[in-house]
């Protein structure tokens, strides 16, 4: 058996194969506020291409503090 997954922006899918088989295609379709942003939405975000260290240490802490509400 073959399984790709991928996790993308707006649904995550899982695609399998078995021998003497097709693909098979499984979807979960991602309700809007659990989607993340995408490479391009931050491609020219003027924080993150001036400051990459600091933007990056700013996301991972408001990361962690959006997990420690939730908890």
């Amino acid at each position: 058996m073959f399984v790709h997954a991928i996790l993308g922006i707006e649904e995550q899918a899982l695609y399998q194969w078995r021998r003497g088989s097709s693909w098979s295609k499984s979807t979960l379709a991602l309700v809007p506020e659990e989607r993340r942003p995408s490479f391009w939405d931050y491609r020219s975000d003027p924080d993150l291409l001036r400051d990459p260290d600091g933007w990056c240490d700013r996301e991972i802490a408001r990361y962690f503090a959006e997990r420690r509400e939730r908890e």
